[in-house]
């Protein structure tokens, strides 16, 4: 069962539209909703946002951080929501595995696991 329909991917972005873009690239037919509030000086070009679906919220703001952080909540449409940096990838079994959790268990808020790292 599919219930990333009940997720939103938050993502504030700066000056890194490679890695946005690749990001996007990754999530835009897993099923999620993906919100990006990008506060590049220059927005990423419409022929790039044409190819993303309608499960792709792009908002241009070059405005501060905290001022970004302040506008999600207008955007937000799902019960669950997650923030991810443009250059998180979660596996996507594992967020459903969480969104399965905290529907049978109303008691708890959220839920997290722990993220993989490596290095060069």
């Amino acid at each position: 069962m599919n219930n990333l329909n009940k997720l939103t991917l938050v993502t504030l972005s700066y000056e890194r539209q490679n890695l946005l873009i690749r990001n996007v690239n990754f999530w835009q037919h897993k099923g999620s909703q993906h919100l990006i509030i990008d506060g590049s000086a220059v927005a990423l070009d419409t022929k790039i946002l044409d190819l993303w679906g309608p499960n792709i919220t792009y908002v241009h703001a070059p405005i501060t951080y905290q001022k970004r952080f302040a506008l999600i909540g207008a955007y937000l449409k799902t019960k669950y929501y997650i923030l991810a940096a443009d250059d998180d990838f979660y596996f996507p079994n594992t967020l459903k595995n969480s969104i399965k959790f905290l529907d049978k268990n109303n008691d708890y808020s959220a839920c997290c696991g722990r993220p993989l790292g490596f290095e060069f």
